[in-house]
């Protein structure tokens, strides 16, 4: 497999808002006469040689968006969950919202997949498993293009943090309410609009 095919894959899956990370099976798709084999060397080779970055096992971006793109560990957690429901949630959400004081220093987020963490050189990604009827109306989440993901409702972010059972001491009880209260008001997503 030529590796300018592979970075041309990587350059054209990012166009438009799209992952700007992919793993042996993403490039497996645009190549499907090719051994997978082949595909992981070839990852491998352009990794050694600095024209891709490894984000985590199995996870690759193009040097460019690794050093430069501010959502990457986001689109990696949209790769590792793929064909499960993603959103950011608890610590991250509340943090960006100014509900919990403290800024987080872990990508927090919720999932019909599987719990778990996955520590990259760029930051900690930490998924904890919900159940679907947990989520309430998806209709009432926004998604994020330029993330990837989906975004809860703040009343949902904290049920998620409190049903995790997560440190409720940084939550700011003023900020809260007035979050809460913003929610209830039809059109008035105006922390919204800075994210998109």
């Amino acid at each position: 497999m030529k590796a300018d095919n592979l970075i041309e894959v990587m350059h054209m899956r990012r166009k438009d808002g799209g992952p700007r990370v992919a793993s042996a099976a993403d490039i497996h798709a645009f190549f499907p006469d090719e051994k997978r084999e082949n595909i992981n060397t070839s990852l491998l080779r352009l990794h050694r040689r600095g024209k891709i970055a490894r984000v985590c096992r199995g996870i690759y971006a193009l040097k460019e968006d690794y050093e430069k793109f501010p959502f990457l560990l986001e689109h990696t957690a949209e790769a590792l969950r793929r064909g499960h429901y993603v959103y950011l949630s608890q610590e991250t959400f509340l943090s960006e919202r100014s509900i919990i004081s403290q800024q987080a220093f872990v990508v927090t987020l919720m999932t019909t997949g599987a719990s778990g963490k996955v520590r990259t050189p760029l930051g900690q990604i930490e998924f904890t498993s919900t159940k679907l009827k947990l989520m309430g109306d998806i209709d009432k989440y926004l998604f994020s293009k330029e993330r990837r993901l989906y975004v809860p409702p703040v009343s949902i972010a904290y049920a998620d943090l409190k049903r995790a059972g997560r440190n409720l001491d940084l939550v700011d009880p003023e900020m809260l309410a007035e979050a809460l209260k913003e929610e209830e008001q039809p059109g008035s997503c105006s922390w919204w609009e800075e994210d998109r």
